[in-house]
């Protein structure tokens, strides 16, 4: 038979010390394997990040302030991580393997069967061989993970100061973490004070950040939730059917994704349909979560599908613990073997496909060009281009901005024209969508920074947009297979 629980240590601390030896430079070196593969958007975080540390702006570059950035509480966790070590990549890395370590201590403590250790283990070995998850590194995923399960940890013990600061704190991760906290206070409904009482630190937690992004930054909402709902993908494809799009154009990656979904159905048949509430919370959630960014009709990034897999693999780990709970607390070797053994097997086809350790590309992503890719074209315009010189782009924006001493203009970097569309389309539709987007821009200042008839270069993907071509390269991905790039002039 095999149980953790049962080693010859003599103290929960000693246990928990001897895993973390042995998880933390374990899941520094995996995590380190996808370091030249980060996906785009990152980089628009990172950008936030080094010009929060460095010069102490809210913006993707120095000199221009905007209010881009998804999860405002992960720039300022990077910031602090990439800024002390003087590396954002590797600070990506760090804090990644930091959360990692918390999640699972966090684990330990939420399912507190005499299995506790084993199902941790188990859970933190599918998180990291998770393809899709593992195509989230440096965006806010793991800290979004860490704050939903804290979330639940103090919702089970009923603290309710800490769960109103942690269901704060997964709001200032991604602005949907308002729909646990809405749940939350829905199941509580009829605890009036108790309510009321997470409401306040709730309110509390979140309420500084909205007060200084609306009238430092300009809005309370980011823009970005505005430029993800006018994005149209060229399939017409929107988030609800995603999936299927995925599983067709990145079959394997995508179906390796999907095994912690065939483990919880396992688990929920053999206990026989028995939830808790905190079960019934987070299932609720990840279906609500999933119907409600497919009524908006937003585009099916990868990433917008981490939230409800993370709450299905904390309702596994539930489900783990009242299987083996029921007998005894003791899990015999090929049950321990069994239970991560896909997502182990899946990890290692990852890399077999990949044909060696170091990834060029994330195993799930919908980039134009690599990483690498888009970092060549940044250092030809550092060669080539003075210094903040200024350049539309008409694609993505994250990874040539870093590396690049120039100045980028889109609706990521610059807000000015696409805050005036909002307001002026808000006003074709309703009088009240009207007034509650210009209430939202009612401190918005123009940046007076972007004169687009001043601005004569160009970086596109479509060479019709230029009048000279200047210089172009070649890029592909699983994705995109094989196009080109071109700058030069508008």
């Amino acid at each position: 038979m095999y149980n953790i629980e049962r080693l010859n240590i003599c103290r929960p601390f000693m246990k928990d010390l001897a895993v973390l030896l042995f998880l933390i430079p374990s899941a520094f070196l995996l995590l380190s394997l996808f370091k030249e593969s980060l996906i785009d958007d990152v980089f628009i975080t990172l950008s936030y990040s080094k010009n929060l540390f460095d010069f102490g702006v809210w913006g993707m570059h120095p000199l221009i302030k905007s209010n881009s950035a998804t999860s405002p509480l992960n720039v300022l966790l990077l910031a602090i991580v990439g800024g002390l070590i003087k590396n954002y990549t590797l600070g990506v890395i760090l804090l990644t393997t930091i959360l990692i370590a918390f999640q699972y201590y966090l684990f330990r403590k939420l399912f507190t069967s005499s299995c506790s250790y084993t199902i941790s283990i188990i859970l933190i070995i599918i998180l990291l061989s998770n393809p899709l998850l593992l195509s989230t590194i440096g965006l806010e995923s793991f800290l979004y993970l860490l704050l939903l399960s804290t979330s639940i940890y103090f919702f089970k013990l009923n603290n309710t100061i800490f769960l109103g600061i942690s269901l704060g704190l997964l709001t200032l991760t991604r602005g949907d973490g308002i729909i646990l906290f809405l749940l939350v206070m829905f199941y509580k409904r009829k605890n009036i004070q108790w309510v009321k009482k997470i409401c306040t630190i709730y309110l509390l937690t979140i309420s500084p950040w909205l007060l200084f992004s609306w009238i430092n930054l300009g809005s309370i909402v980011p823009i970005t939730f505005f430029i993800k709902l006018k994005q149209n993908w060229p399939e017409n494809i929107s988030y609800a059917l995603g999936p299927l799009l995925y599983i067709k154009r990145i079959p394997i990656e995508s179906l390796i994704s999907l095994i912690p979904i065939i483990m919880l159905t396992i688990f929920i048949i053999l206990n026989r349909f028995v939830f808790n509430a905190e079960e019934k919370i987070l299932l609720i959630f990840s279906i609500i979560y999933y119907l409600l960014y497919s009524l908006m009709g937003v585009p099916p990034y990868h990433w917008y599908y981490a939230p409800p897999m993370f709450g299905i693999i904390i309702v596994l780990g539930f489900q783990l613990s009242k299987y083996f709970s029921n007998r005894n607390g003791v899990l015999k070797f090929y049950q321990f073997l069994f239970i991560p053994g896909p997502s182990i097997v899946g990890l290692a086809l990852l890399i077999y496909l990949n044909g060696g350790f170091s990834f060029a590309e994330s195993p799930i992503h919908t980039n134009c060009a690599k990483m690498l890719e888009y970092k060549e074209v940044a250092n030809w315009l550092n060669q080539n281009l003075t210094r903040d010189s200024k350049i539309i782009i008409e694609y993505e924006i994250g990874t040539i901005n870093y590396y690049s001493k120039a100045i980028f203009f889109d609706d990521f970097s610059a807000n000015d024209l696409l805050v005036d569309k909002i307001i002026r389309k808000s006003f074709n539709k309703n009088k009240l969508l009207y007034h509650l987007i210009t209430l939202n821009f009612l401190w918005y200042k123009s940046t007076d920074m972007l004169n687009v008839d001043s601005c004569r270069k160009l970086l596109t993907l479509n060479e019709n947009n230029l009048k000279s071509t200047i210089k172009s390269w070649n890029y592909s991905t699983k994705w995109t297979k094989q196009r080109k790039i071109y700058f030069g002039d508008r």
